[in-house]
């Protein structure tokens, strides 16, 4: 599995993008929203055929985009 995160922080707050390739994608999801809830599901988007944005259980906010 190839991970390539990228990320911005500003005024205390961070936001992560995260990219995944080739297999475990969904577990990828299932890992990361585990404890914490789901702002979009994972689904197909006008941007994107699998994006999902979730909050982990720490509090830290990714949107994930299945390539």
């Amino acid at each position: 599995m190839k991970v390539v995160l990228s990320g911005r922080a500003r005024a205390g707050l961070c936001a992560i993008a995260l990219y995944i390739a080739r297999d475990n994608k969904d577990r990828a999801f299932a890992i990361l929203s585990e404890g914490g809830g789901v702002l979009m599901p994972l689904a197909a988007y006008p941007f994107g055929p699998r994006f999902a944005w979730l909050g982990d259980r720490f509090g830290v906010s990714w949107q994930v985009r299945l390539v």
